[in-house]
């Protein structure tokens, strides 16, 4: 897969940077009869088109036909201009992120490829940050098609992309720009893939927005987590209610605490006491003495449903990036945990958690 890749990049002019690699490779296994790859490439076919409303056509990119080229520009993913980073709710910029790598973002099936090795040389360009987020060669065709359908209907996560593809060719033209996907956004409830593999470490998808939990496994700690009030656990709390968060690990960790509004909007939350929680030893996570207090419903409706984000590793973390969409309203958001030359750190070694809230008017 990986030598089908690199003889595609090596005769790209623009060096890849409108190319992106699905494979189905995987569905064929050793002693089991051999599956119906064209069904498979159907299926991502009209999947892409329902998702994009381009008409979209797989090109296999090596004689078996397992390993396809997607061209960004055709489905209107290409585009890094979509983006501006959040900083106290204001916004320092655009952010060089592509709306492929929302998908990158969430995809459960990444490893990281060695340093030395026979293709990393010739797809070093490509997997660059400054091509695209995470260092993935392709993603499985199959994951890809149920990532943007379900039931016939497009999931939420093809939602954001085709808002994206639709914001995109506003700004090519020059036009008004559109609002983003409806509101409330869904987060987290996808189930976590975290085995080890053979072919590498797998990288966890610490970003993903419709991830759930997710960390390496075997998991590097333990670390538990949940609402409480007065003591005792909540799944839901009222309007201007107080509320903590009751964290326990069996290390040494560093916390950082993201909140997930109904609507999308990713803030960053503190909280007093420092962020090192200490081995074995519960404690409540709060601002101030009362607890966190959610003062209103941003929806407008009876109930919503918010979300917390717990990251612990046992060394510091940088503080995850916060952006949103240039949509007129409505935005995509997503936070960036990923390392950086500037900000390393070992993917394998954070626990992420990820606690609901129910917010209700009475």
């Amino acid at each position: 897969m990986l030598e089908a890749i690199a003889n595609d990049l090596d005769a790209a002019k623009d060096a890849g940077r409108a190319r992106r690699y699905v494979s189905f490779a995987h569905l064929v296994l050793d002693g089991k009869p051999l599956p119906t790859l064209a069904d498979a490439e159907r299926q991502l076919s009209e999947a892409l088109a329902l998702a994009t409303g381009a008409q979209v056509r797989l090109e296999p990119v090596e004689s078996t036909a397992t390993v396809f080229r997607l061209d960004l520009a055709q489905l209107g993913w290409r585009t890094r201009d979509v983006f501006e980073q959040i900083e106290r709710r204001r916004s320092v910029g655009a952010y060089p992120l592509r709306p492929f790598d929302l998908l990158l973002l969430e995809y459960p099936f990444s490893t990281a490829l060695p340093d030395e090795g026979t293709f990393a040389k010739r797809l070093e360009p490509f997997l660059a940050r400054k091509n695209q987020l995470r260092p993935v060669p392709f993603v499985r065709g199959d994951w890809l098609t149920a990532a943007l359908v379900s039931g016939g209907k497009p999931t939420p996560l093809a939602e954001d992309l085709k808002s994206l593809a639709v914001l995109e060719q506003a700004l090519a033209r020059g036009g008004a720009l559109p609002v983003g996907p409806p509101v409330p956004r869904p987060f987290g409830g996808a189930p976590f893939v975290g085995t080890k593999r053979a072919d590498g470490p797998p990288l966890a998808p610490l970003s993903g927005w419709y991830a759930g939990d997710a960390t390496s496994e075997p998991a590097p700690f333990v670390l538990a987590a949940e609402l409480v009030r007065d003591g005792r656990a909540v799944k839901g709390v009222t309007v201007d209610q107080p509320f903590k968060f009751r964290v326990s690990s069996d290390r040494r960790v560093f916390l950082t605490l993201l909140m997930i509004q109904a609507d999308g909007e990713v803030r960053v939350l503190p909280f007093g006491g420092g962020n090192v929680l200490q081995p074995k030893v519960e404690r409540e996570l709060s601002p101030g003495a009362d607890g966190f207090v959610i003062s209103g419903i941003v929806t407008g409706g009876p109930a919503a449903t918010e979300y917390f984000v717990l990251f612990a590793a046992e060394t510091e973390l940088p503080l995850p990036v916060i952006v949103q969409s240039t949509h007129t309203d409505r935005p995509v958001w997503r936070f960036l945990l990923e390392p950086t030359a500037k900000e390393p750190f070992d993917q394998n070694k954070v626990v992420r958690k990820v606690v609901p809230i129910s917010v209700t008017r009475k």
